[in-house]
């Protein structure tokens, strides 16, 4: 896979209030643990662009569909500049437009409330394939305690193992059996 340097292109691009090259390091740890080919990619909170770019960067052939509320983010033009053909934002996802099973990576780091975390895993957990893998970020984050009881409310339900790929806010993630 590929190392992950910050792209400095737009000064407001990769700007995150925590260490980008650890939180980086910690998805990538994550995306290693795919078992599949990696075709497509599904990201629900584009935020600073970090995650985008890591998924880009580690798997060149992959396109990643990234869903959004915020149209304004600074990242959504330098990735749609950087990746013509392989990044594409969409305001505010629907998951009934995506096929079951037509993912191997889902990441899901958009509303941060314990009823947002869980309505996105029920979601968009079905577009995931059997091999690929669901991710998370702040899950050790204090300022957002519910993405942790979510996470530990759906790992209860399903008996899903729940790994940590580190990271300055707790990176988490399943691969999906």
């Amino acid at each position: 896979m590929a190392q992950i340097l910050p792209y400095h292109g737009n000064p407001n691009f990769l700007q995150m209030p925590v260490n980008t090259v650890q939180y980086q390091a910690a998805l990538v740890r994550a995306m290693r643990a795919i078992k599949v080919p990696v075709v497509h990619g599904i990201e629900i909170g584009l935020g600073w662009g970090a995650s985008a770019q890591a998924f880009l960067e580690n798997f060149p052939e992959a396109k990643l569909f990234s869903h959004d509320v915020n149209d304004w983010l600074p990242a959504k033009k330098v990735l749609e500049e950087k990746y013509p053909h392989r990044f594409k934002y969409m305001n505010a996802g629907d998951s009934a437009m995506w096929a079951n099973n037509m993912c191997q990576w889902l990441y899901i780091d958009g509303d941060h409330t314990k009823e947002g975390v869980l309505r996105d895993i029920e979601a968009y957990f079905p577009r995931l394939c059997p091999g690929g893998v669901l991710c998370f970020d702040d899950y050790y984050e204090p300022s957002c305690p519910e993405v942790k009881e979510a996470l530990n409310e759906w790992m209860t339900k399903t008996n899903i193992p729940l790994t940590e790929a580190g990271g300055p806010t707790g990176v988490m993630y399943w691969v999906k059996t």
